[in-house]
């Protein structure tokens, strides 16, 4: 599967580069009309503007996912009649999942890393200034403490595996269908195929950095100097060759490791699409009279 991923991702790659210039211009779009929106309902209620932002930001940072979902299900022929717009609802309900994972899994990997590496307990988490300052964690540091480091390779598996769970409903979603040919449920397939998909994602991130080295590497062979050798004094006039170079290969990098993700999540949503019985969904028999029973009917009533 990881490697039928790849190989398919670099398929939604190239269509997805293209698009870029477009959801560029929607984001800003949206980004404005967002802006008036929040404007208005911060005079009605402060609390609701908060809520609303909060959902529209968690559907722009999954509707690309699904964007990413619905040019895999292109290249494997599934038709979708459905429009882009209907992918902005489960885009809020499945971001939202993923932001609460993420928000749980930071104030946990904080509360261990302070109990396991200081000697702060659970009665002093009403005072954190020592926390908050910074010298309890460089104490912790200075002193070769690794449960830092444990804690953060823990945070990763949990979100990965989180986002992994997540894939199979995404591609369901972007669908329109779950596989077995009913109208999307949201959360239906959340687990599926787990540990492939997780040891996917794990990989997928791993990988972002070993492009950007390789971006600095071939930059660095295209000048005398490396590339952003004067940081302090650079700006965007100032960038060359080498430095476009490193930004575009990060940028693509960036692109690539998602549509790994999602290209995984449609290969496992077509896996299960084909061993699952369709069931169509049928609109309601109506019962019609035969013709002969009309008549019938009308010489009964005369």
């Amino acid at each position: 599967m990881i490697l039928n991923a790849i190989k398919l991702s670099f398929a939604i790659l190239v269509p997805r580069i293209l698009l870029a210039p477009i959801l560029a211009v929607l984001y800003v779009m949206a980004g404005i009309l967002v802006g008036i929106l929040l404007l208005i309902l911060t005079m009605v209620s402060p609390v609701l503007a908060l809520i609303v932002g909060v959902l529209i930001t968690l559907a722009l940072m999954s509707f690309p996912m699904m964007v990413c979902m619905r040019l895999g299900l292109g290249v494997h022929q599934i038709k979708i009649t459905d429009s882009y717009g209907k992918l902005i609802f489960p885009a809020m309900i499945y971001g939202g999942v993923e932001a609460l994972g993420f928000l749980i899994c930071t104030v946990i990997g904080i509360a261990a890393f302070a109990l396991l590496s200081t000697d702060m307990s659970f009665s002093d988490f009403g005072n954190l200034e020592a926390f908050a300052n910074g010298t309890a964690t460089e104490t912790a540091l200075a002193t070769g403490d690794i449960s830092a480091l444990v804690i953060f390779l823990i945070g990763v598996l949990a979100l990965s595996a989180l986002r992994a769970a997540l894939l199979v409903p995404l591609a369901s979603a972007a669908a329109g269908r779950d596989a077995n040919g009913q109208f999307h449920t949201p959360f239906v397939g959340f687990g599926s195929n787990l540990l492939p998909l997780t040891v996917l994602v794990i990989l997928s991130y791993f990988a972002l950095p070993l492009i950007a080295a390789a971006g600095v590497f071939v930059a660095n062979l295209l000048g005398p100097t490396p590339a952003f050798s004067s940081i302090e004094s650079l700006s965007w006039s100032g960038l060359g060759l080498q430095e476009y170079v490193v930004l575009i290969s990060f940028w693509v990098g960036w692109i690539w490791v998602f549509c790994l993700q999602c290209a995984g999540g449609v290969l496992c949503y077509l896996k299960e699409r084909d061993q699952l019985p369709m069931q169509e969904t049928k609109s309601p028999e109506v019962f019609r009279m035969e013709p002969i029973d009309v008549r019938a009917l009308r010489k009964s009533r005369a």
